[in-house]
């Protein structure tokens, strides 16, 4: 689930073509740049990423609430930007 919605934030940042290269602050900037109507999305699309990394070097199993957070905040970010 957060693997997918993050891979999915990504491919929406390669069609803008943004370089994979940026680092996270850098691609929070540029966010920050584009859709600065769009501050919820942003937030949505960084909590993801924040989930990722949490759930890939914490070793961190995610409960049924933050599935379902995840599962929100895609939506959001899919009506949001698209």
């Amino acid at each position: 689930m957060f693997y997918a919605a993050v891979h999915w934030v990504e491919e929406q940042l390669q069609q803008k073509q943004y370089p994979l290269s940026l680092d996270h602050r850098m691609r929070k900037r540029r966010l920050r740049q584009v859709w600065s109507s769009h501050k919820t999305a942003i937030r949505a699309y960084l909590q993801l990423e924040h989930f990722s990394r949490q759930a890939r070097y914490d070793g961190w199993i995610p409960t049924d609430q933050d599935l379902q957070d995840a599962q929100n905040y895609l939506n959001l970010v899919k009506t949001t930007i698209v």
